[in-house]
């Protein structure tokens, strides 16, 4: 699969999970619902396609440090917060390959 079509995927897959439209969700806004959406764009990108933080960073023209403080968060926060242990769930039971994603998210 093309990087570009893994994006793709993982726009989609973001936004019905989130409710966030796909465009937003790469826009600079530093509304809390899009940063958490955008956080797990990069979440999905490195669990479920393995993808190096640089190549990530590349692919959404942000730097590679701010894709890992966002993976790094989501790790830690998942503990004490509801919303992001939630939306981690979900995007750990994705199975890749389905064909099913958007199915199996709604």
């Amino acid at each position: 699969m093309r990087r570009e079509d893994i994006l793709e995927e993982g726009l989609e897959v973001i936004s019905l999970l989130t409710n966030v439209p796909k465009e937003k969700i790469l826009t600079n806004t530093r509304l809390q619902s899009i940063v958490t959406a955008r956080r797990f764009l990069y979440y999905y990108m490195k669990t479920k396609y393995k993808l190096g933080w640089s190549t990530i960073g590349r692919l959404v023209k942000r730097n590679h440090a701010t894709i890992m403080h966002s993976y790094k968060y989501i790790d830690e926060c998942e503990v004490y917060d509801s919303e992001v242990r939630y939306y981690k769930l979900r995007i750990d039971n994705i199975e890749l390959g389905d064909g099913m994603l958007t199915r199996k998210l709604l």
